[in-house]
């Protein structure tokens, strides 16, 4: 009677260890998979809306014309190195880019496009406006101010972690 409780005990011991190398292993090739494919066709297309969508209501707040490319790139990329940041604007040779972290894109589409897009496009416009600035990178109460004006929300310095958790709650529980 003991051997026969050993031996099931050794068969569930034998189970759960295969079945969590079977979910770390699943595990690895997701996020292999996830941080080497690139972003959807749909994803561009909700990018391409949302700029076309910014660029409008800055052509008809502030009079400008502005046709800023926005640029998707991996963590690895110069732009990012050993930045938090998930979106940057360059001004360089009067050419204003935008850029947006991939593996951010992918896992925080709905912050990125209704948040860090216009945060960025802020910055083009006081790029654009020649008001380049100092301290407080570029967040000044000039670039707050033209973020409410395009975004409709409350433009911060950081990344607000509490609306991103909040966020992908709300998008787990819909489907």
């Amino acid at each position: 009677m003991k051997n026969n409780f050993l031996n099931k005990m050794d068969f569930i011991i034998f189970v759960v260890i295969f079945i969590s190398l079977l979910v770390i292993y699943m595990n690895y090739t997701n996020t292999k998979k996830f941080k080497e494919n690139p972003i959807s066709k749909y994803s561009k297309q909700q990018i391409e809306d949302k700029r076309v969508e910014l660029v409008s209501i800055i052509e008809k707040k502030f009079y400008l014309s502005l046709d800023i490319p926005i640029i998707v790139m991996d963590n690895k990329n110069l732009i990012f190195k050993n930045s938090r940041a998930w979106g940057i604007t360059e001004y360089k040779n009067g050419n204003i880019k935008i850029y947006i972290k991939k593996n951010i894109l992918k896992e925080s589409e709905k912050y990125v496009l209704n948040t860090v897009l216009p945060h960025e496009f802020a910055h083009a416009i006081m790029f654009k406006n020649n008001h380049f600035y100092e301290g407080k990178e570029g967040h000044n109460s000039k670039w707050k101010e033209i973020c409410e004006t395009i975004s409709n929300d409350t433009c911060s310095m950081y990344v607000d972690r509490e609306k991103v958790v909040k966020q992908k709650i709300d998008a787990f529980f819909s489907f």
